[in-house]
């Protein structure tokens, strides 16, 4: 695979990554205006927090150095 392939598969990748935080944030809020109707504040305020920590975990994960690094070995590879 050349190099400009490797990259946009890259970029293709990074953008996906976003994307699903995104997705995960958004169906986070429909929960959230969905417990609104129902006056449950308290499991809302709970899944909330714990929809937030799962996104953040989510994207520290998919960004961290480690994962960067493999890809840069298996470019080099190629």
């Amino acid at each position: 695979m050349d190099r400009d392939k490797a990259m946009k598969i890259i970029r293709l990748s990074e953008n996906l990554r976003h994307k699903l935080l995104l997705i995960q944030q958004a169906l986070a809020f429909k929960e959230l205006e969905d417990a609104k109707f129902e006056n449950d504040y308290d499991l809302v305020l709970e899944e909330a927090i714990k929809t937030n920590e799962e996104i953040k975990e989510t994207f520290l994960a998919l960004t961290s150095p480690v994962n960067r690094k493999v890809i840069t070995i298996k470019k080099r590879r190629n």
